[in-house]
C-alpha cells in the first residue's frame, strides 16, 4: 500500500511532536492525562503542526475511529450536504467517551 510521505513520518505520539515550549507540552499532556480535551481551534502558519497535534490528541485519547468526523474545509465542509452530515453525526451517541469533529483547512479562502 502506498502512503504519503507526510503521513508515513507524521508523529503518532506526544513524544515525537515538537512543541513550541514546555508550557504547551504540559497543557497537552494534562488533557491526555485527564482523558478530555476542550473545544479547540488550532491556528497558525502553514506546516506548523496543527493537524499533527490534532491527530496525536485523537490517537493518545484512544478516540474510536467512528467517533471522528474528518472534513477538508477547502472542499466539502463548505457544502450544505456536509452540514447535514455534521448535524446527524453530532446527534448520535458516541461509541467511546466523546466525539471529535476535525475540520482541516477551515480558514481556506477560494
Amino acid at each position: 500500500m502506498k502512503e504519503l510521505w507526510t503521513e508515513k513520518f507524521r508523529p503518532k505520539t506526544v513524544d515525537g511532536y515538537v512543541f513550541v515550549d514546555d508550557t504547551q507540552r504540559e497543557q497537552v499532556q494534562t488533557w491526555i492525562k485527564e482523558g478530555s480535551i476542550p473545544h479547540l481551534m488550532l491556528s497558525g502558519s502553514a506546516a506548523t503542526g496543527k493537524t499533527t497535534l490534532a491527530k496525536i490528541l485523537i490517537n493518545e485519547l484512544g478516540v474510536d475511529e467512528y467517533d471522528v468526523m474528518w472534513a477538508n474545509g477547502s472542499k466539502e465542509a463548505r457544502k450544505v450536504e456536509w452540514v447535514d452530515r455534521l448535524i446527524s453525526f453530532c446527534q448520535t451517541m458516541p461509541f467511546g467517551a466523546f466525539k471529535v469533529v476535525l475540520i482541516d483547512e477551515a480558514d481556506y479562502e477560494p
